[in-house]
């Protein structure tokens, strides 16, 4: 009798492991301060490719985003990859089509800014130059492929507790992926979101 009810226990451990381990595995992906991801899109390009996989650390202190740092945010239920252009009381000096109010189409240094303001006042159906200044908890975002870019241009500068982190290895391998516009992520471990470009 007691040989039986061992070799039960025994039995009934060993379909146990497979459950704890993927359990365990699970477990440790949703607190993790490493994530992995995959690029989807090209707006990020070259620096971020279609079908690439990196690392993102999530933030915890979101006031210790720099500009320059590459950010996963999620706006509007989509998550985003994008470069950080600015913080909070940064400028963003743009040039603005006439058919695009308040949506500046490139986005320009703040020397370049004054000799585009001379041009466009010479050629009036060019645009104009605006100045886009970051409000306090924000950062403005662009995609380093701007012409293939849906960013800060388009929804405005993103609040901090948006962002989920920062990437820390861009480029551990790529893997095959269909072509898709603008850059969205897929975040290992992270709760199901509508992915966008």
């Amino acid at each position: 009798m007691r040989a039986m009810v061992s070799a039960l226990r025994v039995s009934c451990g060993r379909r146990r492991m497979p459950l704890t381990l993927a359990v365990t595995s699970l477990f440790l992906v949703w607190i993790a301060p490493v994530r992995p991801g995959v690029v989807l899109g090209d707006s990020m390009a070259p620096s971020f490719r279609n079908g690439q996989v990196f690392l993102m650390w999530r933030v915890r202190d979101r006031s210790q985003i720099e500009q320059g740092e590459v950010v996963v945010f999620q706006v509007r239920g989509e998550r985003y990859l994008k470069r950080v252009r600015a913080t909070a009381g940064q400028s963003v000096w743009g040039v603005e089509s006439d058919d695009l109010e308040g949506v500046p189409d490139v986005i320009v240094s703040h020397p370049e800014a004054e000799r585009v303001r001379l041009v466009a006042r010479e050629r009036p159906g060019m645009g104009r130059v605006v100045n886009i200044t970051v409000p306090p908890g924000h950062v403005f975002v662009v995609g380093d492929a701007e012409r293939n870019s849906y960013d800060s241009r388009h929804f405005g500068p993103v609040p901090l507790k948006a962002v989920q982190g920062r990437v820390v290895a861009p480029h551990l391998f790529s893997l095959w992926s269909p072509r898709r516009a603008g850059t969205s992520v897929v975040i290992a471990g992270a709760p199901e979101a509508k992915i966008g470009g």
